[in-house]
């Protein structure tokens, strides 16, 4: 049996200007993410595409940066989607790597008969997110279709809470709205891909299935009750490679690439 689709899952590149003072940051975002790409355009089966979930530039000062972005961007071989994050500039990040400014940040895309929701969570300079009734209607109209063509869902900050109290405070405000707007199609939705947690974490609530890929940069923990914000120093880079099976299976492969040495 032929999968229906085969995507890649990347997540919070943090790629910045080279004036950016996090530049030289070690280790350096443009170097792992770069090794990251790099891995993905030697995997042994067809990639369809990659799905970035947000963060793909770091707290840009200006338009330019997205330009020093888009050239670790260009690593990549298969043809490339993206949502913005918290710390994107969602008119920057379009018109540089779509070559246009959309009517809105929030889109949909097919490939072989998978639809792809992809909601814009982004708030201008804050850390948490939201979707907003607009957008949720937006959603409710895609779910309500009469159809059972599978369907994935894609938002940058994570809609479940995870026991994580830094974390969740950083989430997505309106994510139970979310989830009550997916779960009368849970027969339609395939999984609902995040990121933003920089950890490949997955949840399974009513029959829907809600995971995260890590950073491309550094990873984090999100362990239960903890009361700060702690980096991993164990954790290596990674993606994932999400397959979406015409049976209604989707298998989901997470990947680790160590950083580069020399």
């Amino acid at each position: 049996m032929l999968p229906l689709v085969t995507f890649v899952h990347v997540s919070d590149t943090h790629l910045t200007g080279k004036d950016h003072p996090d530049y030289q940051a070690h280790p350096n975002a443009h170097e792992t993410t770069r090794a990251v790409f790099k891995q993905i355009n030697s995997l042994p089966v067809p990639v369809d595409f990659v799905l970035h979930t947000g963060d793909v530039g770091h707290d840009p000062k200006r338009e330019s940066d997205y330009m020093t972005v888009l050239s670790t961007l260009k690593v990549l071989q298969p043809p490339l989607h993206v949502i913005a994050g918290n710390h994107d500039r969602s008119k920057w990040l379009y018109r540089t790597v779509n070559g246009r400014v959309p009517d809105t940040y929030h889109y949909t895309f097919e490939v072989n008969g998978v639809y792809f929701a992809c909601l814009d969570s982004s708030i201008a300079h804050q850390g948490n997110g939201r979707l907003g009734d607009a957008q949720l209607t937006w959603l409710e109209n895609i779910v309500a279709l009469p159809t059972d063509q599978p369907l994935v869902v894609v938002v940058h900050h994570h809609p479940i809470a995870l026991g994580s109290p830094p974390m969740d405070a950083i989430g997505l405000n309106d994510g139970e709205a979310l989830h009550r707007v997916l779960r009368g199609a849970r027969k339609r939705v395939r999984c609902v891909l995040f990121g933003h947690i920089h950890e490949d974490v997955t949840i399974m609530r009513d029959g829907i299935l809600y995971a995260s890929a890590r950073s491309t940069w550094y990873q984090t923990r999100t362990w239960p009750r903890q009361k700060d914000f702690t980096r991993d120093p164990v954790q290596v880079p990674g993606y994932n490679l999400v397959t979406i099976m015409p049976n209604g299976d989707t298998i989901i492969r997470a990947y680790r690439v160590p950083y580069p040495t020399g």
